[in-house]
């Protein structure tokens, strides 16, 4: 893959992510905002949204920087993620819930929130991919 390619995928795929971190947390951040661990889930998923939009802009000139902060950001949008689509074991976990539910239950969320898991997980590999290239160092091309 070319270098402007793996710039290319790394700001569209923060951009996908960022897109679909800020749509989610629009959409249940009116009815849940009160609660008191959803709130602070949701403010976290809006620093990772800034994180996000940090690694767009220095995609292109940086691209170990935009991965690193890509790689944040997706850290911290995960709990917002998490919560939603495995609710009974985030309150479990988090707020210590009741043991007597289904283990089938854990897993039966919204499924835009299992879109997002998958949208953040892409992303850090691909950050992760990125951080593993050696740099290059730009050649003379004239003789010694």
């Amino acid at each position: 893959m070319t270098d402007k390619a793996r710039k290319f995928l790394l700001s569209t795929s923060c951009l996908v992510c960022a897109l679909m971190l800020r749509w989610f947390s629009n959409a249940i951040g009116g009815a849940f905002a009160a609660d008191g661990m959803t709130g602070r889930v949701l403010s976290l998923a809006s620093v990772g949204w800034v994180l996000f939009l940090i690694a767009i802009a220095v995609s292109f000139a940086k691209p170990k920087i935009s991965a690193i902060a890509a790689i944040l950001a997706a850290l911290s949008g995960f709990p917002l993620y998490f919560d939603f689509a495995m609710p009974l074991l985030f309150k479990r976990i988090f707020n210590g819930g009741s043991a007597a539910e289904k283990w089938f239950w854990y897993f039966a969320g919204d499924p835009w929130a299992w879109l997002g898991m998958l949208t953040l997980i892409a992303m850090i590999v691909i950050s992760a991919r990125e951080l593993q290239r050696p740099e290059t160092v730009a050649t003379s091309s004239s003789p010694h």
